[in-house]
């Protein structure tokens, strides 16, 4: 794991995807940018959405990057009947 990751960023990236609320607000005021938008991801292999989930850690500045060998990802939704286990 990458030292500089910003964990701040990343947490504040998951609340918006969770909440459908920009958490981010990364803008001079401390308000919305409303040029930048944060989709939930999804699970795919879709090249086009692993480049779009890449671009939104990047415009986040998390520091965080999906290997380029990467190629499908699987989003997990918690729930009160869903038991993940990660093998």
């Amino acid at each position: 794991m990458s030292p500089d990751l910003n964990f701040e960023q990343i947490v504040k990236l998951v609340k918006t995807w969770v909440l459908s609320e920009d958490r981010l607000k990364l803008s001079t005021n401390g308000t919305a940018n409303p040029l930048l938008q944060w989709p939930k991801p999804v699970t795919t292999d879709d090249p086009v959405k692993i480049k779009a989930l890449r671009d939104q850690f990047a415009q986040a500045r998390t520091n965080f990057v999906i290997p380029r060998a990467v190629t499908h990802v699987v989003v997990v939704q918690d729930s009160p009947t869903c038991f993940v286990l990660r093998a």
